[in-house]
């Protein structure tokens, strides 16, 4: 829901490498090539990774990603849109 994916894209069928391309394909890492971008995110699979990201949309995500030992990794994706509004509001009093 936080990321607005179809449904043919949630399948076991569906890689990684699918999912972020998508992502990439639909501006959610801004501008550059597709490719370069998917290839950057899959080089960092091994490595936690902490980080916010704008939406097109403007809604903001936190991503926390970690590996786990038989090599693959767990990602949760929290939207974290209210809190940096609401920090906005803040800095703007």
């Amino acid at each position: 829901d936080l990321l607005d994916l179809p449904l043919s894209l949630l399948s076991r069928n569906t890689t990684y490498a699918d999912f972020v391309r998508y992502l990439a394909e639909h501006g959610e890492f801004g501008p550059g090539p597709v490719e370069e971008q998917v290839q950057k995110r899959l080089d960092t699979l091994d490595r936690p990774y902490v980080g916010e990201r704008v939406r097109p949309d403007g809604s903001v995500l936190e991503v926390r990603r970690n590996p786990v030992a038989d090599g693959g990794f767990v990602s949760i994706y929290t939207d974290v849109t209210e809190r940096h509004q609401a920090q906005a509001q803040l800095e703007q009093a």
